[in-house]
């Protein structure tokens, strides 16, 4: 570059490639420009912007805020400079100062809808939805036809449980729009939940359609289509790729396998017995904490562990998964095969437990809490006003280890039995004493009401589709109601309800039934090899 150019000129020219050099992504030829132009011009903001801009893009979070900060120290009302500030310290993890920067950006510039939007986001993530809800309503008198802002708003509104008036903003939404396969699917997933399945799945279609691609969308249709009560085509969306075995008769082998999902494999050994009638040999593939439970089946020939080893040694002419069952059974909401128990606790380890409990008082197996799988959970202390009710006895039929510290925390009564449940087998033998479950969806909800005990469900807002939509019963279980949350996070109102159906009247002792019989009576024509 010519040195008599006139200084002012020349750090133009240097700015301008120095830009152009940015917006290729060469960062590391921007960085050296924008380093001449602070040479020759220290106060020059737009050049500390960008050099925060790519400070911020590499991961160095830190020097961004140096830079943006000395940027601000220059000129005050520089709003770019506050508007990637507050996303630097955002990514940042520190909410709070994303917080003063946006608030500052709108006592700036207090007509920009797109600062309320921003603030209402950040409100949203951190929990505060009613000064979020302000601020969203803030954002759409100054940006009106943005569908964006409005999807959010409805976003934010179907997380507080008023599903009409969310339903409301995404068809709001889609009038601005009409392409957005999210808003779409979103606006028809609350058509379904109010009643109008059949205009909901229109536009849940609709979004597929506008992006065939989406695997994550065709997964989210399947399950809205199993919520709404329509097994068969909710099942075969869920499963189209995924079966191997169709559910043609063989003399062979065919290996029925699981893994991950504890609850899709309790659910649908329901199945076990037709599977088996249309196959040789049946061999299970299950993760080693629930292979002794199923030991027991007369339906089943072997079982093995769901390794990578077990399932490639198996040698079996036909394969399926647990989840795809219901699919190759063809179930309707008419035809689930609903008769329980089709699980069965162990007689002896079952008999084990006779002199731990208290067989004078009404004895309930509750599960409050499940980190494995991040499901809902209640908190020790919501439980109190559960566990206070008089001529019950409580026990934890929980895994987790620290359940018994939690429970000791809040001295509350009940009684830890973590120690004694190795896997499902020892879960379902304690199940099988008590007179009554209270679980939230978990698998212990699922075993329970597997071997035909009575269980009480506690499900979130926006349940898991096993549950469909509003209802009280389950057609999968005969002997399980359902508690669902009538606002979103709110478990008080859930337990309160609980708590006063727990009268007396409805207390149905279990009577004590001494064990009879010898080992091989009971497991002679039943005994697996595992």
């Amino acid at each position: 570059m010519n040195r008599r150019m006139e200084p002012q000129t020349r750090t133009s020219l240097l700015y301008q490639q120095a830009r152009r050099h940015h917006q290729l992504g060469e960062f590391g030829e921007a960085v050296g420009l924008y380093a001449q132009v602070l040479t020759a011009r220290p106060r020059h903001t737009p050049t500390l912007l960008y050099l925060g801009e790519i400070a911020w893009q590499t991961g160095n979070l830190d020097q961004a805020i140096v830079l943006l900060t000395r940027a601000l120290a220059i000129d005050p009302q520089y709003t770019a400079a506050h508007d990637l500030l507050w996303q630097v310290y955002k990514a940042q993890g520190d909410f709070a100062a994303a917080e003063r920067v946006l608030r500052r950006l709108i006592e700036i510039r207090s007509y920009d809808g797109y600062n309320y939007y921003h603030l209402a986001l950040l409100q949203q993530e951190l929990g505060n939805r009613l000064e979020a809800r302000q601020l969203f309503e803030q954002a759409i008198r100054y940006k009106p036809d943005d569908g964006r802002i409005i999807a959010a708003f409805g976003d934010l509104l179907h997380a507080m449980g008023h599903i009409a008036d969310a339903a409301a903003k995404y068809r709001q939404a889609l009038m601005h729009d009409p392409r957005n396969a999210d808003y779409h699917f979103q606006f028809g997933y609350l058509l379904t939940w109010c009643g109008q399945t059949q205009e909901g799945l229109a536009h849940i279609d609709r979004a597929v359609l506008l992006d065939p691609a989406n695997t994550v969308l065709r997964q989210r249709r399947a399950k809205a289509l199993l919520k709404a009560g329509m097994l068969r085509e909710g099942f075969m969306a869920a499963q189209r790729s995924e079966v191997h075995w169709n559910g043609e008769a063989i003399s062979g082998r065919l290996l029925v396998y699981g893994a991950s999902d504890i609850a899709d494999i309790l659910q649908f050994a329901r199945y076990l017995p037709q599977i088996k009638a249309r196959c040789g040999r049946l061999i299970l593939a299950l993760p080693r904490s629930l292979m002794k439970l199923f030991s027991n089946l007369h339906c089943v020939d072997e079982i093995i562990e769901a390794t990578e080893t077990g399932l490639r040694e198996a040698q079996a002419e036909q394969t399926v998964s647990f989840a795809a069952l219901p699919f190759v059974m063809g179930t309707t909401l008419e035809s689930i095969p609903s008769h329980t128990p089709y699980l069965f606790a162990d007689p002896f380890l079952t008999h084990s437990w006779v002199k731990r409990l208290n067989w004078k008082s009404f004895k309930i197996g509750l599960v409050w809490s499940q980190t494995e799988d991040q499901q809902p959970a209640i908190s020790a202390s919501d439980l109190e006003r559960l566990v206070s009710l008089p001529g019950i006895s409580w026990y934890s039929l929980q895994a987790e280890k620290q359940i018994g510290e939690e429970t000791a925390r809040y001295t509350l009564p009940i009684t830890d039995c973590t120690a004694s449940l190795r896997d499902y087998a020892d879960q379902a033998a304690l199940a099988a004493n008590m007179d009554l479950i209270i679980a939230i969806d978990s698998p212990a909800a699922h075993l329970a009401a597997a071997i035909g005990r009575p269980v009480w469900a506690l499900l979130p807002f926006d349940a898991n589709w096993r549950w469909l939509h509003q209802r009280e019963d389950s057609p999968w279980y005969p002997t399980m109601r359902l508690f669902r949350q009538n606002q979103p996070g709110d478990w008080d109102e859930v337990l309160r309800r609980v708590a006063e159906a727990l009268g007396p009247q409805s207390r149905p002792f279990r009577q004590f039934q001494p064990l009879q019989g010898k080992p091989r009576e009971f497991f002679a024509e039943t005994a697996v090899t595992y």
